[in-house]
């Protein structure tokens, strides 16, 4: 498999077993999906992260990380103050993720189908699959070559749960 299909897999996986996107961005917006990838996955390699991505120094600052290295600090855009705007919060959308626990925290959604039989559209995903899932997403969408082979990926504990 190769190493872009084995990223499209990551992408199905999680999907699939969220009933979720995993990247929960306006379709337009290139730097919202950006900033998407680097809240989750880190810093982007080099030359995107110096030269390519332009409005990644408005949005970030390096010197910011945490105690894994990922990257923060996320420079708010200037806003006029919104007069008069709703927020509605999705219980579905794991807001501000920072790591892929934290993406497959909320569970598992079916938000476009019919309810479950016992009337709820939401399952919980146990802490045990929660961890384990995350490794296998996180050696899936590795931004470098050093992710997950194929034959690994399937003997990957997740698949034995």
């Amino acid at each position: 498999m190769s190493l872009p299909l084995l990223q499209i897999s990551g992408y199905s996986l999680f999907e699939i077993r969220t009933g979720r996107k995993l990247l929960d961005a306006f379709d337009n917006d290139d730097n919202e999906y950006l900033v998407k990838f680097v809240e989750v996955l880190g810093k982007l390699p080099e030359p995107w992260w110096s030269s390519t991505w332009e409005d990644r120094k408005r949005l970030f600052k390096d010197e910011y990380s945490d105690e894994r290295g990922r990257l923060v600090a996320i420079l708010e855009p200037e806003r006029e103050p919104e007069v008069g705007i709703t927020v509605i919060t999705r219980p579905w959308v794991a807001y501000n993720a920072k790591s892929w626990k934290e993406k497959i925290a909320p569970g598992v959604w079916y938000i476009n189908g019919p309810p479950c039989a016992d009337g709820d559209r939401h399952r919980e995903i146990s802490e045990t699959e929660q961890e384990v899932f995350a490794d296998l997403l996180r050696r899936l969408l590795e931004y470098k070559p050093e992710r997950l082979s194929a034959g690994d990926g399937m003997g990957h504990g997740w698949f034995r749960l």
